[in-house]
């Protein structure tokens, strides 16, 4: 593990004056996993692409297998053995692992042998101890056995470096899966295979990565070895400066009234038989590990579905069997961790792109008084003094952040909004980001907005919600109040619904 593979040295990147990298370094071993932290816009993914050939630099040096090297493109660092595996996964979800394996074959003859690749595949899924069928639909794996195809993939391909760009934050890590991946990656190494692992968050980094580098502001500012792993200075040198206090909320006098009620709703073939309600002003959690069931909250939400089943009443309006919910009249809004920003539109412009139908006359023309003055009355209330970017700024640097912020307010600015559908929000947000966020939230919430937060991650809902539902094969299964628990009996309660539907599918399948 002494000798070095990939070593970085003084990688600065500058673009139209913005300082995206300063004087950053980065060094591998062979057959060695480390992690690169920090916070959300420290630089993390531009040095990784710089290494990947997807970007240039403007100063520095690369070195691998101690030769200075000029990488200028994917393809060449593909040919070195440098594989990048970004935080969207690459497979085709309707195709089979065998097929998403003859995607990217490892022969570079312009036919593809297909017994062979496949001959391969099968090898290393036994090789590596993987019980993955090649028959399997990718749609049907779960997060850990799709990352576990995309690092195969890559070794197909005589990979010696394999980069995961914040791919590990998508995962739910309960101690089976961390066992399997800490198996994996151990297999890897053993291998000779290095791993550069990225994230802004400290586990499961801790856990796994033999030396961890820490990023702020473009800069390198910290290498620690696993003996020298601290939670608190690790968290202390990523953020630089002490998290933001929680400032105390206007008290708002929820009502116990119903505002908005699911009553024994059904969807499709996924949700069943739900029983939500909602007061004004109070946010809700739903639990669930599920990638299909926040989908089909979403979807109902948005009007793409019809309601099976049930009833639905928000402020005096119901939508029956067979109705669609028409969100703008509705007043719902619906805040996703997907919602685009578009970086070559003005900041005035991305708020007011999906504001046309409240702000056009009946000749279809933008009233521009109206619309100046809600983007002031937005401006003022959101990104004053909360992020760097002018009215007429291009979004090209946008943050994280500044995006979840820039989509609240699209959803302020297109109506009054009654109830707030929030998808994983905090989701590849650090955590000064996610304190932000957060507050946005509660203050919605404040102003009278019921919300409803669909996540799996139970931290998150546990520090944002009154209330806590927890589904189970869409299906409510249970409900607990942080305020009244407390936190841990509602993890624990979290872990033990997780662990009867892993078994229950065990013994189904």
């Amino acid at each position: 593990m002494n000798q070095e593979l990939i070593r970085m040295d003084g990688i600065s990147k500058i673009k139209d004056d913005y300082v995206i990298l300063d004087n950053a370094w980065l060094n591998v071993r062979v057959g060695e996993t480390v992690g690169l932290l920090g916070m959300n816009n420290a630089g993390k993914t531009s040095l990784m692409r710089i290494l990947t050939g997807a970007a240039g630099l403007t100063q520095g040096c690369i070195y691998y297998d101690d030769k200075p090297v000029s990488i200028r493109s994917g393809a060449q660092s593909r040919r070195l053995g440098i594989h990048y595996i970004a935080h969207h996964s690459s497979l085709v979800e309707c195709f089979s692992v065998a097929e998403n394996f003859l995607i990217v074959p490892a022969r570079k003859d312009f036919f593809i042998d297909r017994k062979a690749v496949l001959y391969e595949a099968a090898q290393l899924l036994r090789k590596f101890e993987l019980d993955i069928p090649l028959h399997s639909r990718v749609r049907d794996l779960d997060d850990y056995e799709r990352l576990s195809i995309e690092i195969l993939r890559a070794t197909m391909q005589n990979a010696r470096a394999i980069i995961v760009d914040n791919a590990l934050n998508q995962l739910y890590l309960n101690d089976r899966a961390m066992h399997r991946l800490l198996s994996l990656i151990g297999k890897l190494n053993r291998h000779g295979i290095s791993l550069i692992l990225v994230g802004h968050h400290t586990f499961p980094l801790v856990e796994i990565c033999d030396r961890i580098f820490i990023l702020r502001k473009g800069m390198t500012v910290g290498e620690f070895e696993r003996r020298e792993y601290d939670e608190k200075i690790l968290t202390s040198v990523m953020v630089g400066d002490k998290l933001e206090s929680k400032s105390p909320l206007p008290h708002v006098q929820k009502s116990r009234e119903p505002f908005f009620r699911m009553s024994g709703v059904a969807v499709k073939s996924g949700l069943q038989n739900l029983h939500i309600t909602l007061g004004k002003g109070e946010i809700a959690g739903v639990c669930t590990t599920s990638a299909e069931i926040k989908q089909e909250f979403v979807n109902l939400f948005s009007g793409t579905w019809r309601i099976s089943a049930g009833r639905i009443d928000l402020d005096g309006i119901s939508y029956g069997r067979q109705q669609k919910i028409n969100p703008g009249k509705a007043g719902i809004g619906i805040l996703s961790c997907r919602d685009k920003v578009f970086p070559t539109m003005s900041l005035y412009d991305n708020v007011m792109v999906t504001a046309h139908k409240r702000l056009s006359s009946r000749l279809g023309k933008i009233r521009k008084g109206s619309a100046n003055y809600i983007f002031n009355e937005l401006y003022v209330k959101y990104f004053y003094q909360k992020i760097p970017l002018g009215k007429h700024s291009l979004c090209d640097h946008t943050s994280t952040i500044t995006g979840a912020i820039i989509n609240i307010a699209r959803i302020m600015a297109f109506q009054q909004t009654k109830l707030l559908v929030c998808l994983d929000p905090t989701r590849n947000l650090d955590l000064v980001s996610s304190q932000i966020l957060t507050g946005h939230i509660r203050k919605m919430a404040a102003a009278g907005a019921s919300v409803l937060v669909i996540s799996s991650d139970i931290y998150e809902l546990i520090d944002i919600c009154d209330r806590i539902y927890f589904f189970n094969d869409g299906a409510l299964v249970g409900g607990a109040s942080p305020l009244d628990s407390g936190a841990q009996p509602i993890v624990d309660m979290f872990k033990s619904f997780c662990s009867s539907s892993r078994l229950a599918a065990y013994r189904s399948g």
